[in-house]
C-alpha cells in the first residue's frame, strides 16, 4: 500500500473523503460513543494510532509506541466498549492506553515465538478480549480469549492449515466471527485461496459454523475470499470484504445476515470497513 485514505458514508450514500495524506491512513474505527474516528497511519514511518473528528478535522496522534509488528501494519487495535480506551498490539506485547494517549499499560505477552495481531474487546459476559497471534509465518495463526486485564488466556482456535484472521465479538459477547482459508494454502506471503467467515462460541463449545458456504447459491462466489468480518450495531448483520483470490480486481464491501444469507454489495474499491 503506497497511499490509502479514509472515507465515511451513510448507508449507500456517496462516500466522503476524510484524510488526504500522501502516506497510508487505514483501519478506521468509529468510537462506541460516536464522537471520534480512530485510524492508523505510517506518516512517521511506523504505524501509529490517531483519532480525528467525524468530519476529518483535528487529527491527533495517540501512540508513540507503534501499532506495528510482524504482519501487523496498523491493523492490530480496537476501542474499548465504552470508548474510553484502546487495546493494541506491538510485536509480542498487548497494551491498553487511554483514548488521549496517556496511561499506557502492558496487558499481556504473546506465547513464545509468536506476535499479537488483530484483536477485539467485549464488555458482555463479564468482559473479554479476543486476540490473534501469528508465528514465523502469517498462516501460523491462532485465536486466544483473555480477561480484559490480560490474564487467564485460553486457546479458542488453534493453528489450522491456512490463515485464521480478523476475530470480532458478537453484540452479546457469546460468539466470535473470524476468517479461515479452508484451502489450507500456506503461503508465506499471506495469499489466500478460499477464505471464509466462521462463527464460534467463545466458551469453545460446539463446532465452528461456515457462514460463507451458503445454500441455494447464497454463498460467496468461487475464486473469492471473504475477509475482515464485523457485526453491525443491530447485531443481526455482518459487514465484510470480498475480493478475488488473485487480488487483481478491487476489493468490495458487502453485508449479509448472521447466517451468511442475503449477501448485498455496499461499496466497491474499499476495504477494512467499520460499522457503527
Amino acid at each position: 500500500m503506497g497511499n490509502t485514505d479514509i472515507y465515511s458514508a451513510d448507508g449507500t450514500a456517496t462516500p466522503v473523503q476524510l484524510t488526504f495524506g500522501s502516506t497510508v491512513e487505514t483501519a478506521p474505527q468509529l468510537s462506541p460513543t460516536r464522537d471520534l474516528i480512530a485510524y492508523t497511519s505510517n506518516a512517521t514511518g511506523l504505524y501509529q494510532l490517531y483519532t480525528m473528528n467525524r468530519d476529518g478535522s483535528n487529527p491527533r496522534q495517540i501512540t508513540t509506541l507503534d501499532v506495528d509488528g510482524y504482519n501487523n501494519r496498523g491493523v492490530g487495535y480496537r476501542w474499548s466498549p465504552d470508548g474510553a480506551y484502546f487495546i493494541y498490539a506491538h510485536n509480542d506485547k498487548l497494551y491498553r492506553i487511554n483514548r488521549d494517549g496517556t496511561g499506557r499499560v502492558e496487558l499481556a505477552t504473546a506465547p513464545t515465538g509468536r506476535n499479537f495481531r488483530e484483536c477485539d474487546w467485549t464488555a458482555e459476559d463479564g468482559g473479554h478480549l479476543v486476540v490473534q497471534t501469528v508465528g514465523a509465518d502469517i498462516f501460523d495463526s491462532e485465536l486466544y480469549i483473555y480477561n480484559t486485564d490480560g490474564t487467564n488466556s485460553r486457546l479458542l482456535v488453534g493453528n489450522l492449515p491456512g490463515r485464521v484472521d480478523s476475530p470480532s465479538f458478537s453484540i452479546d459477547g457469546l460468539t466470535v466471527v473470524y476468517t479461515r482459508d479452508v484451502a489450507g494454502f500456506n503461503s508465506a506471503a499471506g495469499r489466500q485461496q478460499d477464505a471464509r467467515i466462521f462463527s464460534r462460541r467463545t466458551d469453545g463449545t460446539g463446532t465452528p459454523v461456515d457462514l460463507s458456504s451458503g445454500t441455494n447459491n447464497s454463498g460467496k462466489t468461487l475464486g473469492t475470499n471473504d475477509l475482515t468480518p464485523r457485526f453491525a450495531p443491530d447485531g443481526f448483520h455482518l459487514i465484510f470484504v470480498n475480493r478475488t483470490t488473485d487480488e487483481v480486481a478491487p476489493p468490495e464491501v458487502w453485508a449479509a445476515d448472521l447466517d451468511g444469507k442475503n449477501r448485498t454489495r455496499l461499496f466497491t474499491n474499499a476495504f477494512l470497513p467499520d460499522y457503527k
